[in-house]
């Protein structure tokens, strides 16, 4: 797998900035990888909820589908946090 330097820097920018995660996929889908900030991977190996290995598919599936409608309420609630400020300060 081979990305540009500019690519690579612009992702880890956007890590630092927003929090989120980035997901590569090789082609074919075969692999895929998560870049984090080490304090995010850290946070996972020390969260009482990193036993997914006992969960069941259905009980894996619900939890992604929460932390998934947990990540855009808080970029909903960001992003009209961000308009009216904006609207705001450009009188």
């Amino acid at each position: 797998m081979y990305m540009q330097e500019g690519v690579y820097n612009k992702i880890l920018d956007l890590i630092e900035k927003t929090g989120d995660k980035f997901v590569i996929t090789e082609k074919g889908g075969e692999r895929s990888y998560v870049m984090m900030t080490v304090e995010d991977y850290e946070k996972l190996l020390s969260s009482p909820h990193n036993d997914l290995g006992n969960l069941t598919e259905d009980q894996l599936l619900e939890k992604i589908n929460q932390e998934i409608a947990l990540w855009k309420s808080n970029n909903q609630k960001n992003s009209k946090e961000n308009l009216i400020k904006n609207i705001f300060s450009n009188k």
